[in-house]
């Protein structure tokens, strides 16, 4: 494929912003496995939009596409010479690999964030002007080869576009070490076998972030204060063994502990506080004098 110019098939018109040019370009390969666009529209009054968009496909291995927009439309006020702009962003990524790609790490997910119903601004179609939802989710395993553990992560987003709530729960990881035998593996040279042998340990580790914020507040310096966080750790162990030859026995301990990186700190005032307030009480008069026709 070769770079070059994309030109607009027509002009466009719109009442609010006038004539336009829509989807006026450029396109280039980058290299054999990936190529990108960047696509543009602009209209008399100033308002314009500007989007790029990456394709990536690595035959047997992984497929995916990343899109970034922009757009700022300027709007006059009725019966006013000022206007004024209203700014929005969007965010896509979509990303696939091969069930048989590599069989110790896997990711996959999809992305759409949008600030300032980004949709209903752009775009045309009736399932994106209609659509109030967003949501992404994002998922990467890793496991190790001859080792009894392995990490998972993931990135889950959901957005309401009408009343621009967003939640962002990233980064949720969860660490596992499989069920062992630590005392059987550092006997491992001796042929005897001993009760405390049989004696496994087994542990979790999970960690989570949220964020709950509105979407124009999204990448603003005082999101990190909104942040809460959190870790676990689950630690178990148990051992089996017989008595009197006829009964098995098998004691397990459970430990669980959980950590906050955030608190709440509240204090009692003894000293006693009086507001002022307005105790009045509108009078009605009643008319109460009997009218006889």
């Amino acid at each position: 494929a070769h770079s070059g110019l994309i030109l607009p098939r027509d002009y466009e018109y719109s009442r609010d912003y006038g004539f336009g040019l829509k989807d006026v370009g450029y396109y280039f390969p980058i290299n054999d496995h990936m190529d990108a666009t960047v696509l543009g529209k602009i209209y008399l009054n100033g308002s314009f939009g500007v989007g790029a968009k990456i394709r990536y496909n690595k035959k047997y291995n992984y497929s995916g596409s990343f899109n970034l927009d922009f757009s700022n439309y300027i709007t006059e006020l009725p019966l006013d010479y000022r206007t004024t702009s209203q700014q929005a962003f969007k965010v896509t990524w979509s990303h696939t690999q091969a069930a048989k790609a590599n069989p110790y790490h896997n990711l996959s997910g999809n992305v759409n964030i949008a600030t300032n119903r980004f949709d209903k601004l752009n775009s045309f179609y009736s399932r994106d002007r209609l659509n109030n939802e967003l949501h992404s989710n994002v998922n990467y395993r890793r496991n190790f080869p001859g080792k009894p553990y392995n990490l998972a992560m993931s990135f889950v987003h959901s957005q309401n576009i009408e009343n621009n709530d967003i939640t962002i729960n990233f980064p949720n990881l969860d660490f596992k070490i499989r069920r062992i035998y630590p005392i059987k593996l550092l006997r491992a040279s001796n042929p005897k076998k001993k009760w405390y042998d049989d004696i496994s340990f087994k542990y979790d580790f999970s960690f989570a972030n949220e964020l709950k914020t509105k979407d124009t507040l999204l990448f603003s310096p005082t999101v990190l204060d909104l942040l809460k966080y959190d870790a676990r750790h689950t630690i178990s162990s148990d051992v089996s063994f017989r008595v009197l030859k006829y009964f098995n026995l098998r004691p397990q301990v459970d430990y669980n502990e959980y950590w906050h990186f955030k608190s709440l700190n509240k204090r009692f005032v003894d000293t006693l506080i009086v507001t002022n307030r307005d105790t009045s009480i509108d009078r009605i008069t009643l008319d109460t004098t009997i009218r006889r026709d």
